[in-house]
């Protein structure tokens, strides 16, 4: 029985980011909640930790969250560079050109 290409790299790439996430969760647990959006704006955790309520990451669910991660991927695939720093620093998708 022979999986087709594209399904062997679809797993793969499925592994990556199940690996990526419990690692980005292992790293960040204990964080505070504000250390977490600091370290999704900049990338890094502050220098000093910030006081504040602790980090849990949910359980895993991985089907769940990798069916996220896929409507997240679709969902901002025509987003430029500039408008996902925006969103990163803000919460939010800057407002459309035409006042959308």
């Amino acid at each position: 029985m022979s999986i087709s290409l594209s399904r062997k790299i679809e797993r793969l790439e499925e592994e990556y980011w199940r690996q990526q996430l419990e690692t980005a969760d292992r790293y960040l647990v204990g964080s505070s909640i504000e250390d977490v959006e600091f370290f999704c704006v900049h990338g890094y955790l502050p220098d000093t930790p910030i006081p504040g309520q602790p980090f849990q990451p949910r359980p895993m669910n991985w089907p769940e969250r990798w069916k996220q991660f896929r409507d997240f991927q679709r969902s901002t695939a025509t987003k430029s560079v500039q408008e996902g720093e925006f969103f990163c620093s803000h919460g939010h998708w800057p407002p459309a050109a035409n006042g959308e």
